[in-house]
C-alpha cells in the first residue's frame, strides 16, 4: 500500500493546493448547520483526510474545530453546529480508517458503528446518571415552545377546521405525550442515527472514489457496500420485537412494549440499507443514470424510506436481485 504521508508534501504542493482543502472544510461547516443535511457533513472531511493525509488534513480540521468552539463561547447558538461538527469529525475519521486500513466496507461500517454506539451509550448513561439536570423537563419546555410557535404560524389553518387541522390540534395539545414517546425511543434513535450516518458517509465517499483512488490502494468498491445483506438470523430478533410490541404489556408491563419498539427501530436501519442496495441495483439494471437517477435516489430516501425498509425485509426470502438477473439475461 502506498505510503501516504511520504507522498503528502509533493501532492499538496504540486497537485492539490490548499484551496481545495478550504473548500472541503467550508462545505462541511455549511452542512453541519443544516439538518438533516448534517448527515453528509463527514463526507468532505473524510475526503480531505484521504487527499491531504493525517498531518495536514487532521490538523486543519482540528483548527476549525477549535475556532468553532471559541465562537460558541461568545455566541451560544453556535454550540449546536460545533457539536454536530465534532461528531462529523469522528465519522470522517472512521471512514478514513476503513479505507486506509483496507477494510471491507460492511465490516468497517458495522465495527465502527457498534463501537460508536457503545461509546456514546456509555457517555450518555454516565452523563444522565451523574447529573441533576432534568432532561425530560427541559425537553418538555422546548417542545411546548415549539408547539406554541406552530400554533401561531398555523392559526388560520387550525381555525378553518377539517380532519388534518383536528389531528394537528390533538398533537399540539399533548406535548407531554410527545416528549414521553421521544424519551422511550432514545436508545433506538442513537443506534439508528449512528449507523445511518456511518453508512451515508461511507456510501458517498466510495461513490466519489475518483477523487482519492490515485492515492489509496483500496481493494473494495461501492458495490460491496450496496450488496449489504442482513443476516438471516435477525428474523428471530424481529419476531421477538414484534412479540414484545404486541404482547409485552401483558408480559412485563409498559417496559416490554418500549423494548419491543426499540428493537424494531434498531433492526429497521439494516433492512433499510439492504432495501436501498436493491433499489440501486434496480436503477442500474434499468440503465437509469445522470440527474434523473440522482433525483430518484434522493426523493425515495426522504419519502419512501419505509418502502425501502420493507423491500430489505422481504428480500431475505424473495431475493429481488434474481429477477434483475433474469431480466438482464432475457435482454441479451
Amino acid at each position: 500500500m502506498m505510503n501516504i504521508e511520504a507522498e503528502n508534501n509533493y501532492r499538496i504542493e504540486k497537485e492539490l493546493g490548499f484551496g481545495r482543502l478550504a473548500f472541503f472544510l467550508a462545505i462541511s461547516f455549511f452542512l453541519c448547520s443544516l439538518f438533516p443535511l448534517s448527515f453528509f457533513a463527514p463526507v468532505p472531511l473524510a475526503t480531505a483526510l484521504l487527499l491531504y493525509g493525517r498531518k495536514v488534513g487532521l490538523g486543519s480540521i482540528g483548527l476549525i474545530g477549535v475556532a468553532m468552539a471559541l465562537a460558541s463561547s461568545m455566541y451560544p447558538p453556535m454550540l449546536f453546529v460545533t457539536g454536530v461538527y465534532f461528531f462529523a469529525v469522528i465519522y470522517a475519521l472512521c471512514i478514513y480508517l476503513i479505507i486506509e486500513k483496507d477494510m471491507h466496507p460492511v465490516t468497517g461500517m458495522m465495527g465502527f458503528g457498534a463501537l460508536l454506539v457503545f461509546i456514546m451509550g456509555v457517555f450518555f448513561a454516565i452523563l444522565i446518571g451523574t447529573s441533576d439536570f432534568n432532561y425530560q423537563l427541559e425537553m418538555e419546555k422546548l417542545i411546548i415552545r415549539y408547539f406554541n410557535e406552530l400554533k401561531e404560524t398555523n392559526s388560520e389553518f387550525l381555525a378553518n377546521g377539517g380532519q388534518e387541522a383536528r389531528n394537528l390540534i390533538d398533537l399540539l395539545s399533548n406535548p407531554k405525550e410527545v416528549v414521553s414517546g421521544v424519551m422511550q425511543i432514545i436508545p433506538a434513535s442513537l443506534f439508528v442515527s449512528t449507523f445511518i450516518g456511518m453508512w451515508a458517509g461511507l456510501f458517498l465517499v466510495l461513490r466519489n472514489s475518483g477523487l482519492w483512488s490515485r492515492f489509496h490502494d483500496y481493494s473494495y468498491s461501492l458495490d460491496e457496500l450496496v450488496k449489504f445483506k442482513t443476516p438471516d438470523y435477525t428474523i428471530f430478533v424481529l419476531i421477538l420485537g414484534l412479540a414484545l410490541v404486541l404482547g409485552g404489556e401483558f408480559i412485563s408491563g409498559g417496559a416490554g412494549v418500549i423494548w419491543g419498539k426499540n428493537i424494531l427501530y434498531c433492526l429497521s436501519v439494516f433492512y433499510f440499507i439492504q432495501g436501498f442496495g436493491v433499489f440501486i441495483d434496480c436503477l442500474t439494471a434499468w440503465k437509469l443514470i445522470g440527474f434523473f437517477r440522482s433525483f430518484l435516489i434522493i426523493f425515495t430516501i426522504f419519502t419512501g424510506w419505509k418502502f425501502l425498509t420493507a423491500i430489505g425485509l422481504f428480500d431475505i426470502w424473495i431475493n429481488f436481485r434474481k429477477f434483475l438477473k433474469n431480466n438482464n439475461e432475457g435482454d441479451k
